[in-house]
């Protein structure tokens, strides 16, 4: 059976909804300071992170055999008084990749869920239609500012992403407006924003990319686009949203092409270099 460790936005009630018709209805595991938005009809798994004995012992309990991680990940709070026995074994590692970027998290919790004996799944191998062969998908096309803005956010990305830093960027004009950190790419977006209008003195137009760092642990954390980023790139007046071919997933496609072509925006998957 199925567990899904559900984040935060649409991924993980996609994946839910997309493996219950296939007539497999996995287990919800939600943080217990984080729930998701998947339905409350599915069996679900609350647990702590101080707690993964406990945790693991409750997937077995249920049948889980199987893993994926979909959606946005918060970091959740750490209290040392609540640890059972399992996880005060590894406490000071995991205390130390917190201290690192993500991708240095995800490799350590990812290495603790195989070292227990569960199969880990990426979200794009169990719903291979997340990520769209390289083109453009919508009606409008990018023009060559569109371009231009596209190959420097490229650059960026790059950089930050052999930081550990972030996995998006807005590039406008080729200046860059904002790069993705902790917080997100909602958060991100809002920060180029003041009461909700775009700040009046950046350039206009403009790009969103979205790629992943070179490291990164694609099984359980791949970055993803969805009908509310085209949103919030319409409401920011951006001409488009670019991705990188192969390496960010397209939470239910049909929506999100649909969504950029009534907002009159640009979606294209672009090929890395």
């Amino acid at each position: 059976m199925l567990g899904i460790i559900a984040g935060g936005g649409q991924l993980p009630v996609y994946l839910a909804a997309e493996q219950a018709a296939k007539g497999s209805a996995p287990v919800i595991c939600e943080f217990h300071e984080f729930p998701s938005d998947v339905p409350s009809d599915y069996q679900k798994i609350h647990f702590r992170i101080e707690r993964l004995g406990e945790f693991f012992g409750a997937l077995r309990a249920a049948g889980v055999t199987d893993l994926v991680t979909a959606g946005g990940i918060r970091r959740p709070s750490f209290d040392p008084s609540a640890l059972d026995a399992f996880t005060m074994k590894i406490a000071a590692q995991y205390v130390g990749a917190t201290e690192g970027g993500d991708d240095q998290l995800s490799r350590m919790i990812l290495g603790v869920i195989l070292s227990e004996g569960f199969k880990v799944h990426a979200a794009q191998d169990l719903a291979p239609e997340l990520l769209p062969d390289a083109g453009v998908l919508t009606d409008r096309t990018p023009d060559q500012r569109d371009e231009h803005d596209a190959g420097r956010a490229a650059e960026v990305l790059a950089a930050i992403g052999d930081a550990d830093v972030g996995q998006g960027c807005v590039v406008a004009s080729r200046q860059v407006l904002a790069v993705e950190a902790l917080p997100g790419t909602d958060f991100m977006l809002r920060s180029l924003t003041e009461d909700g209008v775009r700040l009046p003195d950046l350039p206009r137009g403009g790009v969103l990319m979205k790629a992943p760092k070179a490291s990164q642990e694609r099984r359980i954390d791949l970055p993803a686009i969805g009908p509310g980023t085209v949103g919030a790139a319409s409401d920011l007046g951006l001409n488009g949203i670019v991705v990188e071919a192969g390496g960010v997933m397209v939470i239910d496609p049909k929506a999100t092409i649909a969504t950029a072509n009534d907002a009159g925006l640009f979606l294209w998957v672009r090929e890395r270099g």
